[in-house]
């Protein structure tokens, strides 16, 4: 506002603000007393209303054994599946049962382990040297992405032919490795120029004009003491007042704030005081009118332990169907807490079953856990098809009349049992001899083999011609300084062949390297020699401020009179900055919890209401 009638700002009056018990029940808004207003512990049972406490209201886990009243959990309060083996009581088991999985096969519990075979590489690394190599028969395509070192190449044999558009990096040149007479005319782009590599020395003098600097970017750092002359303001300028505040208020001006317990409840307007002014953990018991704490006060989940007096929630207090599954510490139900007969087939876990009792009929006799079966109730059809093992076969029970012809297998004849008297002359065909079991013991003096089947380990195709695998030749497979430019077919070299600090000027051609050859923003400061880069290698106009690198533009670099208001960022014009003979009329309006104008701002009375409070 305005003096003589200035108001109080919004949010500016906090608790130093406030005399001791200055809010009334009549300055409070309606709904605005949440958890974190409350002292923990300060709700009792009388500030709860009946039935105020619903299950949205309880903490999870907080409704504990002692709480719950003997006998009145039945089986619709407890959940389907919600009976675990841990909840059943000692004594109780159940067998292990179902399917198995991962490398097990067959049911528990008793499976077995999946029949499975481990293979490994064929051929040891290394394998291939160089005399197995033929002449040229290294490709590009053989050799691994980014294995060629220093070492690899021979003097002189990467030049402009060999090297690929935009392959040399950053990464790939030594740094300073790239001199004066490396760079062509008008080679280095603003995007060839690392960001922050044009530093002051790079600069000549007056060579900042105004077009150079972007707008707003010189603060107060960038201006010298006193170098900003009364010619140098633009019309209009004001300084802020400034000064100690008296009264009611306190601080210095043009931003007083009010004097330390000055509001009391009679400068409150009713329901002025709304939540977000109320600071945490201020709301004690006896700030609470018995029995007004009702469901929809109390924020779902807001209530927990620290907040409740011990033993303050009843089961009065309780809403019917509130205790949920989620609110009962677990654990803590035992058999007292259960009805007689709550415990239905559906409240048990799947898989949970309990031992059987009683007589035993039908094929069995005796009574459970521990029937036995009737005599002659096995017949033919209550067996399954292979249940009859050898131990249950008496000594030279199976006769020949017993085995259906044709029916032997291999696996039932014994090892070594079929010798040569047994085989027929002949008889012994291609598809009778395994795979591998012929070993070179087993061939006749002077029997040889051609080479045959797939090629592995460096090498692909098939024997007897198999070819270099793609990749496979690496670094250590090539000796160093054997590969030539002869050997390097045109453009073959890309970025991916070439490591990190290889290339140095020794391997360049003085003058080759142009902006084509260059990756955007691959040549970074370290990478040029001192002095290399001359005005003649910098295309006119390229330089941008990502260029600069952070106060290289000095008062030399500036050409006189370029600077205009929009350079200078807001607020960079400090008193140092000003020359000893400049001068502003104080003036403007007053603000923050003044009205009026300076010099003589005012503070209004009577205005307070709940936005002015913190």
């Amino acid at each position: 506002g305005t003096y003589p009638n200035p108001t109080i700002g919004s949010g500016v009056v906090d608790s130093t603000n406030l005399g001791e018990a200055a809010i009334a029940q009549y300055n409070l808004a309606g709904n605005i007393i949440g958890s974190g207003n409350i002292v923990d512990g300060a709700v009792n049972t009388a500030d709860l209303a009946d039935g105020a406490v619903t299950t949205a209201k309880l903490g999870n886990a907080s409704v504990s054994l002692t709480k719950i009243v003997s006998g009145t959990i039945d089986s619709t309060a407890i959940g389907s599946g919600a009976i675990s083996q841990s909840n059943l009581a000692p004594g109780i088991s159940l067998p292990l049962s179902g399917a198995a999985g991962g490398d097990l096969t067959g049911t528990y519990p008793n499976p077995t382990i999946v029949t499975g075979a481990v293979d490994s590489d064929k051929l040891a690394d290394g394998a291939v040297g160089t005399t197995d190599l033929g002449d040229n028969a290294v490709t590009s395509a053989k050799i691994a992405d980014g294995t060629i070192v220093n070492a690899d190449l021979a003097t002189g044999s990467v030049n402009a032919t060999t090297i690929a558009d935009g392959a040399v990096s950053s990464a790939k040149i030594l740094d300073g490795a790239v001199a004066a007479a490396d760079l062509g005319a008008n080679a280095v782009t603003s995007s060839a120029i690392a960001d922050g590599a044009v530093t002051t020395a790079k600069l000549g003098n007056a060579s900042v004009s105004l077009a150079k600097i972007v707008s707003g970017t010189i603060d107060s750092t960038a201006i010298g003491s006193g170098a900003i002359s009364q010619a140098n303001l633009a019309p209009g300028i004001s300084l802020p007042l400034s000064g100690a505040a008296g009264g009611d208020l306190t601080g210095t001006y043009p931003n007083p704030t009010i004097g330390f317990a000055v509001v009391d409840s009679t400068n409150l307007g009713e329901a002025a005081i709304a939540q977000y002014n109320l600071a945490g953990n201020i709301i004690g018991s006896g700030n609470i009118i018995d029995g007004a704490v009702n469901t929809a006060d109390l924020a779902d989940g807001g209530v927990s332990a620290p907040k409740i007096a011990d033993g303050a929630v009843t089961t009065a207090k309780l809403g019917n169907a509130s205790v949920s599954l989620a609110k009962i510490v677990s654990g803590t139900i035992d058999s007292t807490a259960i009805g007689n007969g709550a415990i239905s087939q559906s409240n048990l876990a799947p898989g949970i079953s309990l031992p059987l009792s009683g007589a035993a009929g039908g094929d069995l006799t005796g009574t459970y856990p521990n029937p036995i079966i009737v005599t002659g109730a096995v017949d033919s059809d209550k067996l399954a098809d292979g249940a009859v093992g050898t131990a249950d076969l008496g000594d030279n029970a199976v006769t020949s009349a017993k085995i259906a012809d044709g029916t032997i297998a291999a696996a039932d004849i014994a090892a070594n049992a079929v010798t040569t008297a047994q085989i027929a002359n002949g008889a012994v065909a291609t598809v009778d001899i395994a795979d591998g079991a012929i070993t070179q013991a087993k061939l006749d003096a002077g029997v040889t083999l051609p080479p045959g089947g797939t090629a592995g380990g460096d090498l692909t195709g098939t024997y007897p011609n198999p070819t270099i695998a793609s990749g496979a030749v690496t670094s250590d497979k090539i000796a160093d300084g054997t590969i030539t430019a002869a050997d390097i077919a045109v453009g073959t070299i890309t970025a991916n062949e070439i490591a990190n600090s290889t290339i140095t000027s020794f391997q360049i051609l003085n003058g080759t390297i142009n902006s084509l050859d260059l990756a955007d923003g691959q040549v970074a400061n370290v990478d040029l020699a001192p002095n290399s880069v001359a005005t003649g290698n910098i295309v006119d106009g390229t330089i941008t401020n990502l260029d600069l690198a952070a106060n290289s533009v000095t008062t030399g670099n500036i050409v006189n009179g370029t600077i205009a208001t929009a350079d200078i960022a807001n607020g960079a014009i400090t008193q140092a900055k000003l020359d000893a003979a400049v001068t502003l009329p104080p003036g403007g309006a007053a603000g923050g919890e003044l009205a009026g104008t300076y010099p003589n701002p005012t503070i209004a009375s009577g205005v307070i209401d709940s936005d002015n409070i913190v």
